[in-house]
């Protein structure tokens, strides 16, 4: 079993824990976090695990084979690089850096220490998105002409990040996997709220060169009335609809579209399905995965250097 340790146990970190405690590849044996009262419910759950107030404290002495990291993103290179040097396997909460030369030397680390370095990404592991990537991969959407993609909510506001680096991250991970490249910025817009720090409302206009010219934008907000998750592919052959929030269809195919020749466009208005898939927590997902790459020592973290790279670039445009 792999011996782990969980830093962090404020928003995300329980979670981990939780899935920790619950697979059988994994131990869970320490945790640290420097608010007690997030220790104190730790403990009253699992009482065998070693608590530490801080995360290199952790790493020092606990004797772990890996840790997961679920601090503050400002934290995560120093706790990350620190893990990595003493040859122990890093999952970490996404961002997983907020710099890109941070992401590189991360990787770099990883690959020189044989310690296998994971970002939680966790919307590629949820089942809805591993079937729409699978279908796009295999052609069954065509090329896609055009996406758009919404998350907002009413908060949570974080000092240390703003709602692209926060929530935007979700979006560009599975953009990523799907186009592959490095997008070209065409637009990015941001909206503030008074006395909040980091812009609240974004939406970010991108285009990818995939298999074709893909254009599209990504819309984050941590100031709308309702909460939104949904993602919008459309193709030539057929179109997709993912909906985090729907429980019962999460993923819709629509098999609709036009067809031009010459002066005559045709609507193509076929019938809709939405495939069964597994009820399987995407966390634990993320585990398995992570699991899979320390069994098979895979090494460095190219994707995260990546999408760390577009943030910043993000970022940069005003």
């Amino acid at each position: 079993m792999i011996r782990t340790g969980v830093i962090g146990l404020g928003y995300w970190g329980p979670n981990i824990v939780r899935n920790l405690a619950g697979h059988k590849e994994f131990k869970l044996v320490a945790c640290a976090d420097k608010i007690k009262k997030n220790r104190d419910k730790i403990i009253e759950i699992f009482p065998d695990v070693q608590m530490f107030d801080s995360g290199i404290d952790l790493i020092e002495a606990s004797n772990v084979d890996a840790v997961a990291i679920a601090t503050p993103a400002i934290y995560h290179f120093d706790l990350a690089s620190h893990a990595l040097k003493k040859g122990i396997h890093v999952l970490v909460e996404k961002p997983m850096v907020l710099k890109t030369n941070h992401a590189i030397e991360l990787s770099s680390l990883s690959k020189k220490n044989n310690a296998s370095l994971m970002t939680d990404h966790i919307l590629l592991y949820s089942e809805p998105i591993k079937e729409l990537v699978r279908i796009y991969k295999k052609g069954e959407l065509g090329n896609i002409l055009f996406f758009r993609t919404t998350r907002s909510n009413l908060g949570s506001f974080r000092p240390d990040i703003d709602v692209i680096w926060d929530i935007g991250t979700h979006e560009l991970s599975v953009l990523d996997l799907l186009f592959g490249s490095v997008p070209k910025l065409l637009h990015v817009s941001r909206g503030k709220i008074d006395k909040i720090k980091n812009t609240a409302v974004s939406t970010i206009f991108l285009e990818f060169n995939a298999k074709a010219k893909v254009t599209g934008d990504i819309h984050v907000s941590l100031f709308a009335p309702e909460k939104t998750r949904q993602m919008l592919f459309c193709g030539d052959k057929k179109m997709v609809l993912f909906d985090d929030l729907d429980v019962n269809s999460p993923l819709k195919i629509f098999d609709r579209g036009v067809a031009i020749s010459g002066s005559n466009i045709s609507y193509r208005r076929n019938l809709m399905v939405s495939p069964d898939l597994p009820a399987r927590e995407p966390l634990r997902n993320v585990l398995d995965e992570f699991r899979k790459r320390i069994v098979s020592c895979e090494f460095g973290n190219e994707r995260g250097a990546r999408l760390t790279n577009i943030l910043e670039n993000i970022s940069k445009v005003r």
